[in-house]
């Protein structure tokens, strides 16, 4: 069998862990994320101390992720202006670009802006009203329809810079179900 450089994405997978080393996560293809709290440190979370130790695992987690898909491909990750001024345009757009995924809840929010930047919401109690197993799979299904929300808008931004000629449901991605105040 040939492997080939999609055998290999599908394949491959990245693990992290949370600054204070209580949570670790695993990236893979497609940008599927499962979390783990070490033995019984869930309920020694409060809601401020998880929410950044989510942000800075999922900043980690995708950026070591993106890292993985290029070196699989035999590429080094883009650095300064290309000479392209349409690419130029598309990255600075890129950069600014804002997605959002809600948990099936509604109780965890994710936000990202740009490549690097993760903002998580927590509704107050919400440590309290889910348990260790449901908090992780709330959290990856928000990852997940984040992920989703990027890619549309990401194809939205290719037609846009780069005229994919994509009809006109496409190119106008649907708005989150409801605003956030971050």
């Amino acid at each position: 069998m040939v492997d080939t450089i999609m055998d290999r994405i599908k394949e491959s997978n990245v693990e992290v862990s949370s600054p204070d080393r209580n949570l670790k996560a695993r990236v893979r293809y497609p940008g599927h994320l499962t979390l783990g709290f070490r033995p019984r440190f869930y309920p020694e979370y409060d809601e401020i101390d998880l929410r950044y130790q989510l942000e800075q695992i999922c900043a980690v987690g995708s950026t070591e992720y993106r890292r993985n898909l290029h070196k699989i491909a035999g590429q080094s990750e883009p650095t300064g202006d290309h000479w392209d001024a349409r690419i130029r345009r598309y990255q600075a757009e890129q950069d600014d670009l804002v997605s959002v995924g809600y948990a099936p809840s509604e109780l965890i929010a994710v936000k990202r802006i740009g490549t690097a930047v993760w903002r998580v919401k927590l509704v107050p109690g919400v440590l309290h009203e889910l348990d260790e197993k449901t908090f992780t799979v709330e959290f990856a299904e928000a990852v997940a329809r984040l992920l989703s929300d990027r890619e549309m808008k990401m194809i939205a931004l290719k037609d846009k810079h780069f005229d994919l000629n994509l009809p006109a449901f496409v190119r106008k991605p649907p708005s989150p179900p409801r605003p956030v105040t971050w």
